[in-house]
């Protein structure tokens, strides 16, 4: 009966012309790593990412780039938003000899995306050093860029277009998070605690 009285209202609604309400979606264009090796041993790389976004979210791994100078993956994925003000996290690491090496992690918070636009982020890479701070390993920072469109959540463009006319008076919307973010438990500790595994996180 429940079922059946939703669709009467999915109908009414359609012929009333009302817009049913957009499930939250983001979609993620994942371009390309910047700066996170030397010339000559991205000769040798072989880099992926893995793309996770809460607990509920199976991570993606992205093909892996074989011995290339320019790397790119130019990969589209969809994915379902369960925490509009959560954070997408990308790790990017390298496969050599066998074995999986980390070579940064960041974040993005999902929040200060503008609803419906597509919107260019670098995403700043960190790695955790001896005392357990997140830290940028390079003075020029290894990244990765994206391109991030949120369906159905995240700032108006209405509003993110008044912060922009006053920034003094209206916090400009932050794409990306600083280290302090990743100090808690992430998809890091967990690649590294199963040896790689990324496609399987129980």
């Amino acid at each position: 009966a429940v079922e059946e009285a939703h669709l009467r209202s999915l109908g009414e609604n359609r012929r009333q012309g009302v817009k049913e309400p957009e499930e939250p979606k983001l979609h993620v264009n994942i371009l390309n790593p910047v700066n996170v090796l030397a010339p000559e041993d991205m000769l040798k790389a072989n880099l992926y990412a893995v793309l996770a976004m809460g607990e509920y979210m199976q991570p993606i791994t992205t093909a892996t780039i074989n011995g290339a100078a320019e790397s790119a993956w130019n990969e589209e994925h969809t994915v379902d938003v369960t925490d509009p003000e959560g954070r997408l996290e990308l790790s990017l690491f390298n496969t050599v000899g066998g074995k999986e090496h980390l070579l940064g992690q960041g974040a993005v918070e999902l929040s200060a995306l503008v609803r419906g636009e597509a919107t260019p982020v670098e995403v700043i890479l960190f790695l955790e050093d001896d005392d357990g701070q997140w830290v940028a390993p390079r003075e020029d920072p290894s990244l990765i860029n994206t391109i991030l469109t949120a369906v159905g959540f995240g700032l108006p463009p209405e509003e993110a277009a008044d912060a922009e006319a006053a920034p003094d008076e209206m916090a400009q919307p932050q794409a990306m998070v600083d280290a302090a973010m990743l100090a808690q438990p992430t998809l890091t500790d967990i690649v590294m605690r199963t040896g790689g595994d990324c496609g399987v996180i129980a």
